[in-house]
């Protein structure tokens, strides 16, 4: 995370009746605070390719907590990547040993498991 501190913050007194509406610039201590920024996270995967043809033949694939994290730019990559594998004429290996975040969609639901291994022959 990267710190930001403010040079100056600008205050607004409460109205009184019959007083005069005014705003005050006030110059205080440096207040510390942090902004959350998505650091880039590289992410691998093992695929086995066909010689010659170089045809995806199987995919292997480890969840990060990044690929488990709903709403996030890599959960979202990974699950357009997994949509393509799966259309595609090849097996996938998913596998979660990561107890948080939420499960990756499928059909039907299955059992509560602390670890889920998925495999999609093709």
């Amino acid at each position: 995370m990267k710190a930001f501190r403010p040079d100056v913050n600008v205050y607004r007194q409460t109205e009184e009746q019959g007083t005069v509406q005014t705003a005050t610039a006030v110059l205080t201590a440096p207040v510390e605070s942090c902004v959350a920024l998505e650091e880039p996270v590289r992410l691998h995967s093992v695929e086995i390719l066909e010689v010659g043809t170089m045809r995806l033949v199987a995919a292997i694939e480890i969840l990060s907590p990044a690929n488990k994290r709903s709403g996030s730019e890599a959960c979202e990559e990974y699950l357009s990547k997994r949509r393509s594998i799966l259309r595609a004429d090849a097996h996938l290996i998913e596998i979660d040993l990561l107890r948080g975040g939420e499960r990756m969609p499928l059909e039907k639901p299955v059992p509560k498991a602390a670890y889920y291994i998925l495999l999609s022959r093709r």
